[in-house]
């Protein structure tokens, strides 16, 4: 795919009046041939008090539906350099556990759910869960 792209990169001989948006996960795979013909932006992780209301407007979004058991202030610790999509993946592994057991998810039941959808970077995950 890498060398597809940079094909049709070098074959463009005309200016065009576009803009071409790429979202990736992992830019390390891709050459600096590549890297140079983009302006890269990178979006920092949500910050402490993002996390937090991301996860407190989950759990009052959850609330009708299921039982929780669970400290805000030591999952926005735990999800410490984790992107809102790993943080609302724990969130579905935990309405699914509920589904399937209808018992009350736990922090600790949502520490094994961050374990599962991993983190980002390995680094982070060793960090924090040892």
């Amino acid at each position: 795919m890498q060398g597809d792209l940079q094909s049709e990169l070098d074959g463009m001989d005309e200016p065009i009046n576009s803009i071409v948006i790429f979202a990736v996960n992992n830019l390390s795979r891709f050459g600096e041939p590549i890297k140079d013909r983009f302006t890269l932006v990178e979006f920092p992780y949500p910050n402490a008090e993002e996390r937090r209301e991301f996860i407190t407007r989950k759990i009052e979004q959850a609330k009708p539906y299921m039982h929780l058991d669970v400290e805000v202030s030591r999952l926005v610790r735990m999800t410490e350099n984790m992107s809102f999509r790993s943080i609302e993946k724990a969130w579905n592994e935990a309405a699914f556990t509920f589904i399937e057991t209808k018992k009350p998810v736990s922090t600790e039941d949502f520490l094994r759910f961050l374990r599962n959808v991993g983190l980002e970077r390995p680094q982070d995950f060793a960090a924090l869960f040892g």
